[in-house]
């Protein structure tokens, strides 16, 4: 009888170790799951990250680009306004005086044309 008892109780031992066991199972499993569903949410993380890195580089190149036209347009602009002054700076000592040259020439040909008129008596 003792035999039979403890045959029992090692059949309900084993019966509650397997059901255990199969419950553990079940709980590995989940924890198997939810681990693959982590990491597909690690690498979905690590692709954005890597896009992110991406466009920032982009920018970053971008902005360096833009950085060497400015650069190259505020040389241009100092050559310009380099250019510009000489060109006012001529237009000062050369033509200015070619207009004053040519204006008084207008003036006397316009007082020999009077000083004629008058000596001729057409007075307008």
């Amino acid at each position: 009888m003792k035999q039979k008892k403890f045959q029992e109780f090692v059949i309900n031992h084993l019966t509650n170790q397997s059901a255990e066991i199969k419950s553990i199972k079940g709980d590995v499993s989940s924890l198997n799951h939810r681990a693959a569903k982590q990491e597909t949410f690690q690498e979905l993380a690590l692709n954005n990250f890597a896009s992110i890195n991406n466009r920032l580089a982009e920018h970053e190149s971008l902005h360096e680009l833009t950085a060497k036209h400015l650069v190259n347009l505020s040389e241009r602009m100092s050559s310009f306004e380099k250019n510009l002054v000489r060109l006012e700076t001529r237009i000062e000592n050369e033509v200015i005086e070619k207009l004053h040259v040519l204006v008084d020439g207008y003036l006397q040909h316009e007082h020999r044309l009077d000083r004629i008129e008058n000596k001729l008596g057409l007075n307008m």
